[in-house]
């Protein structure tokens, strides 16, 4: 009983946290180009 309704609520829970890690993945990617960037851009 109480593992269905922790499945049942990682379920539900389960597309935002999705979302908010691709956002977090995406967010980290973003930062670390726009390091990469400055630094060729520096050291050029």
């Amino acid at each position: 009983m109480i593992l269905s309704s922790l499945n049942m609520f990682l379920s539900a829970r389960r597309g935002i946290h999705i979302s908010f890690c691709i956002r977090m993945f995406v967010i980290t990617n973003f930062s670390i180009s726009i390091n990469w960037m400055i630094e060729l851009v520096i050291f050029r």
